[in-house]
């Protein structure tokens, strides 16, 4: 024979809040992929605004707009309900909205491309005092030199082109790219490795006998310096193994690709999502406050929703105001 009975038991559960699944969700996200989902937010939602005031505060440490001003962090409870309501411990602001508010956009300050090695070499022309023909000559030059700061092109063909168009002599040519090999950086316009490192050699301010037996190897034993074959090198130059050491260690800090001093290539700046800093308690690990920008509910459009008459409107300002504050 059954017999009933009532019974009651204690027990926890965690219940699965909207709240609750988004915050999971969030906290998976990287710095990039926040900022992405901060900026959606702030284009779909209009309660939703940046607070450009705070400019002047201290970003690590954020603080909560009342009606009386700013809120430090230690008025915040640690721990909150998830599905707390922002009105349970604050009241919203009422301040009127900045104008002009826009969407965060993080590539907002990405740098500028930069100068490319044909447009340093056509700005320092500006300063050589050229003729129109010298200057035409300079152009063309200039537009032949790879990225590496080296004139590879044939410069019979190019004299032969710039003698059919301006009527100029080789001899011209040849007096206009002297005065580019002069250009910074030191080495440019060179038509081989070896020119390139003898205008370098040249332009070194301490001329001695080191920089003198550099200057013999770069121009009379390049390929044999290539081998490194010393024997052979100190038999050729006659010298000490020292001195030779000395003369081959400063060719070494020549650069061989004097163009890549000048480079097009941007600079990319890696935004870390937390910090790791130690100190006499142990490692301690914090979120990098530029991360995301401080956000705050629109004063304006929260008083409006408020007074709207309509159900519909006022239910869409009404989600859109429950999304936004949390």
């Amino acid at each position: 024979m059954l017999k009933q009975s009532l019974q009651l038991r204690l027990g926890q559960r965690l219940a699965m809040t909207p709240q609750l699944r988004q915050a999971i969700r969030l906290l998976q996200l990287s710095t990039f992929e926040l900022r992405q989902e901060i900026n959606e937010a702030l284009e779909s939602n209009m309660m939703l605004e940046v607070d450009e005031d705070d400019t002047a505060g201290d970003p690590a440490t954020p603080t909560a707009d009342t009606d009386d001003g700013a809120t430090s962090t230690a008025d915040i409870p640690e721990e909150l309900p998830v599905d707390s309501s922002w009105e349970d411990i604050y009241d919203t602001g009422t301040a009127s909205a900045s104008a002009g508010s826009e969407p965060w956009d993080p590539v907002q300050y990405a740098p500028q491309s930069a100068e490319t090695l044909r447009e340093h070499l056509a700005w320092q022309t500006q300063f050589a005092h050229f003729s129109d023909t010298d200057m035409a000559i300079a152009t063309t030059l200039i537009d032949a030199v790879d990225d590496d700061g080296y004139l590879h092109e044939d410069l019979t063909e190019l004299c032969r082109s710039l003698t059919a168009e301006l009527g100029v002599e080789p001899d011209e040519v040849m007096a206009v790219l002297h005065r580019l090999q002069c250009f910074d950086p030191p080495g440019v316009c060179a038509r081989d490795l070896r020119e390139s490192l003898l205008l370098q050699l040249q332009r070194l301010e301490q001329q001695d006998a080191t920089t003198e037996l550099a200057h013999k190897l770069v121009a009379d034993h390049l390929d044999e310096l290539a081998e490194r074959d010393m024997d052979k090198l100190l038999r050729g130059l006659r010298v000490t193994r020292e001195d030779a050491g000395a003369a081959i260690d400063l060719i070494r800090h020549l650069n061989p690709r004097p163009g890549g001093e000048i480079s097009a290539a941007r600079t990319e700046y890696i935004s870390p999502d937390v910090f790791v800093v130690r100190s006499r308690e142990g490692w301690r690990v914090e979120l990098n406050p530029e991360s995301a920008p401080r956000l705050r509910v629109n004063p304006v459009y929260e008083a409006l929703g408020k007074q709207l008459e309509s159900a519909r409107d006022s239910e869409t300002l009404r989600n859109h105001l429950q999304e936004a504050r949390w």
